[in-house]
């Protein structure tokens, strides 16, 4: 039994039988890795997400794989939904290092904490095309050690784009024009079919789709329109929506939003709440 199993959180003491030596974020943790001089592996996840269960059962449990991360890391377990101040950070993080970010983030970091090398989720052994699990940790132990400089140096430029993104001045009022382009954007890279981001998977975007709905209330643009109608109907009519048990899921697996991913989020439901509510009012279109 590791240090999870008096945790609050549920989904940490999920974990607490694994043969993984988890420790608690925070400054012990950190203190341990800098002494020791190894990186961090820091996995963050949450109750509710289903590839962290499925990681959780191949890859932690496993007593070979357990040993690799407690031989050459310091392993840091964290539940997202208690500490949205790490997971903001190190997903921003994920992306900047060209990540699409999600859960579960398993992230590298230096002792100080500093991310360098980022992945999701990762399968024991190679499955359709995906590096195995352990490769990959042994691979970035050797890159640690042999080039421990250049790793310092990646992890330093990550910081100040994290800078940059958290501390930069925002204060500006926006301007019409520049709300008005961003909206053009937005519009450019949704499916004009289907509705939503082109391509697969198919996430509500809810934001995205409410630059759209502003930008068609300030300019009258009956595409800006056409875009909210079509995402909205398919989100609504489609897989995304749970016809059973009520509520979106989080996301579709395929572009038709026809196949869901059985999980859903509270932030998404609450969005998608709120917006299709102003949007029912304005239409009154009873689905």
């Amino acid at each position: 039994m590791n240090a999870l199993a008096q945790s609050p959180s549920q989904y940490l003491r999920l974990h607490k039988e694994n043969p993984v030596a988890w420790r608690l974020w925070g400054a012990e943790a950190l203190a341990e890795a800098e002494a020791q001089d190894k990186p961090i592996f820091l996995s963050m996840g949450y109750s509710g997400c289903h590839w962290c269960h499925v990681m959780n059962k191949e890859c932690f449990s496993d007593p070979d794989i357990a040993a690799v991360l407690n031989e050459n890391f310091i392993p840091i377990l964290a539940d997202r939904e208690d500490r949205p101040d790490l997971d903001l950070i190190y997903q921003a993080a994920s992306q900047l290092m060209g990540s699409a970010g999600g859960w579960p983030l398993n992230i590298l970091l230096t002792p100080k904490g500093l991310p360098f090398f980022v992945t999701g989720f990762m399968p024991p052994t190679p499955r359709q095309g995906q590096e195995a699990f352990p490769d990959m940790l042994r691979n970035v132990v050797t890159q640690y050690k042999e080039r421990q400089d250049q790793v310092v140096h990646n992890s330093g430029v990550i910081l100040q784009k994290l800078d940059t993104l958290f501390n930069r001045d925002m204060r500006a009022a926006p301007e019409t024009i520049a709300l008005d382009a961003a909206a053009l954007r937005v519009g450019q890279r949704f499916d004009i079919f289907l509705g939503g981001l082109t391509g697969a998977k198919k996430f509500p975007q809810v934001t995205l789709v409410e630059v759209l709905w502003r930008a068609y209330l300030r300019n009258g643009t009956p595409q800006f329109l056409q875009l909210v109608t079509t995402a909205l109907d398919n989100m609504l009519m489609g897989g995304l929506y749970d016809h059973v048990g009520g509520g979106f899921f989080r996301y579709t697996n395929d572009d038709s939003w026809m196949v869901p991913h059985f999980e859903k989020m509270l932030y998404d439901n609450a969005q998608l709440i709120t917006f299709i509510t102003g949007f029912w009012q304005f239409n009154r279109n009873e689905l």
